[in-house]
């Protein structure tokens, strides 16, 4: 068999190049792509130097485990001895779950008994799909680990007034503005009655039939469905900011956020004035602004 040593190379720097970013992101821990690119050439090139005869008895474990030491000390973001013991956890653990997948994907795709050479379509396959599973996996365990604690304390702020709630974060609320298709907020309606405009409360306080003629561009309708109610509304109000406090003492401020006004009362948990989502809790709900300050 014809062995194109090129090829080789390229092939294996783009599959270490993914693995060690991977591995990067499983650590929670950025790298810089030179670092990263670094280390890939540093593990293709002792893959292509195995291929000469003369070079076989570099084969041996103990070579390999030097070469994996050498690759993540160079490839990432060691601050300690903790930090570099770590990454090469992760430096494993990545390079386990790529070879796992590229190892089942040939058997499924292919007729031969033996592997020689995974090829590149089999190792990019493998790649997405590994990438797709453990981000989604990792995710979610890291919003279940994170937002354990269901009660967030925020802040609402209307031009020069703010109002303290207690907010309950529920993992099943999905409800979004329909035109900017960000996450909301919702809170009672007689929560924040004294910092709401008048105005803004009689109408959600009444029918929300026809909103047209009101000359405020804070004002937005919210669809919703509930238990015996499929085709709900809600009066949503664009606030200034909402500053979101956890029991860790992270403190999140996010700028334009819409609340919807629920004029039922929310019993989901004691002393909980409203409802939040994770993804509001996450990203921001990809709002204007989303950074930790300080409460004045």
């Amino acid at each position: 068999m014809t062995i194109y040593l090129d090829i080789v190379l390229l092939e294996n720097i783009l599959m270490n190049i993914l693995i060690i970013y991977f591995a990067n992101y499983l650590s929670k821990k950025k790298s810089t792509m030179y670092k990263i690119c670094i280390s890939s050439i540093i593990g293709a090139v002792y893959y292509v130097i195995l291929l000469l005869p003369e070079t076989r008895f570099l084969n041996f474990y103990l070579y390999k485990i030097v070469l994996s030491l050498i690759m993540v000390f160079v490839g990432f973001k060691n601050k300690d001895i903790f930090d570099y013991i770590s990454n090469i956890m992760f430096f494993y653990i990545s390079s386990f779950i790529f070879g796992g997948a590229m190892y089942g994907i040939y058997y499924l795709v292919s007729n031969n008994s033996t592997i020689e050479f995974y090829p590149i379509k089999i190792a990019m396959l493998a790649v997405c799909i590994t990438i797709l599973a453990i981000k989604n996996i990792t995710y979610y365990i890291h919003l279940n680990s994170k937002y354990s604690n269901l009660i967030y304390e925020i802040y609402i702020y209307i031009e020069n007034r703010i109002k303290r709630l207690n907010v309950f974060l529920d993992t099943g609320n999905s409800l979004k503005d329909p035109i900017t298709n960000k996450p909301i907020i919702v809170v009672n309606l007689e929560s924040i009655k004294e910092i709401l405009p008048k105005e803004i409360y009689e109408i959600a306080k009444s029918e929300i039939t026809d909103i047209q003629n009101i000359d405020n561009n804070r004002i937005h309708i919210i669809p919703y469905i509930s238990l015996g109610n499929q085709n709900g509304l809600m009066l949503g109000y664009r606030v200034d900011t909402v500053i979101i406090k956890n029991k860790n003492n992270e403190i999140i401020k996010i700028n334009s956020v819409i609340l919807a006004l629920n004029t039922t009362n929310l019993n989901c948990v004691k002393n909980s004035d409203g409802l939040i989502s994770m993804e509001i809790l996450e990203k921001g709900g990809n709002i204007n602004e989303y950074r930790k300050v300080e409460i004045g």
